[in-house]
């Protein structure tokens, strides 16, 4: 982790770490490493989102960008939103069993009470049974 440094005599400012929840710092993986079946944290990040009840869905697509179906996604909390307006979620997202090892795609639509939705997407990696070779 690298933050950057004061340039020539501009002073110091102290930006927040960008990546906390429940003022604890975590560091976000670029490529996750999950296995078919097993629970994983997620933090979903989103800007200006309206007050209210969020519904989350998770759908898998595989490298191809065929739709695999729908992973199992429970929002576990809602923080309240900072001065900038960023609300923080925390979630759980567990893949669909039966995944073969590989690389795939999540991609998560929320919606709001307002019917307004708000998707994010990102690479995952299934990791390969543990004790099998390959």
């Amino acid at each position: 982790m690298v933050r950057e440094a004061p340039r020539g005599q501009q002073p110091q400012q102290d930006v927040p770490y960008p990546f906390v929840v429940q003022e604890r710092p975590y560091v976000p993986a670029s490529r996750p490493l999950l296995a078919a079946g097993q629970p994983a944290a997620v933090a979903l990040v989103g800007y200006h989102l309206p007050a209210g009840n969020i519904k989350a869905e998770a759908r898998v697509l595989a490298a191809d960008g065929k739709d695999l179906g729908v992973g199992d996604l429970q929002i576990a909390r809602r923080e309240n939103p900072d001065a900038a307006g960023e609300d923080r979620l925390t979630a759980t997202f567990r893949p669909p069993q039966g995944l073969v090892p590989g690389e795939y795609q999540l991609v998560i639509v929320l919606t709001d009470e307002q019917g307004g939705t708000h998707n994010s997407a990102t690479r995952f990696v299934v990791a390969s049974p543990a004790g099998a070779s390959g």
